[in-house]
């Protein structure tokens, strides 16, 4: 197994790596009704995403910044670059600071509802 890993909790990744997977993991949410393999789509429309920051601060402490992101009304130039998606974040009051190792999730679904087309 090569060190350090590509995948997994202790991948390594480049700044331009971080952003580049945060606008593939939105655009990919966006496109669910296009990609999936049994054509299924949202009965109403596609429900917001929560993108949450967390940093650790202590071992039993996080710090939380939390902002909820609706993908249909974002223009595709936004994942085109790494500079465009840390404006975006920016626009949101979200700034990374990779010195405090920040652990991010982009994708809180609490309940999807899919139906046949």
């Amino acid at each position: 197994m090569p060190y350090p890993p590509n995948s997994g909790d202790n991948a390594l990744y480049t700044q331009d790596e971080f952003y580049l997977s945060v606008a593939y993991a939105i655009r990919q949410f966006s496109n669910t009704p296009k990609i999936t393999t049994n054509g299924y789509k949202y009965i109403d429309k596609i429900p917001p995403m929560e993108l949450c920051l967390k940093y650790f601060v202590q071992v039993d402490k996080l710090a939380r910044n939390c902002s909820l992101i609706q993908p249909t009304t974002l223009s595709p130039s936004i994942f085109n670059s790494s500079a465009s998606v840390t404006s975006f974040l920016a626009d949101l009051n979200i700034k990374m600071d990779f010195r405090r190792k920040p652990a991010v999730y982009l994708i809180v679904i609490h309940c999807v509802r899919l139906q046949k087309p």
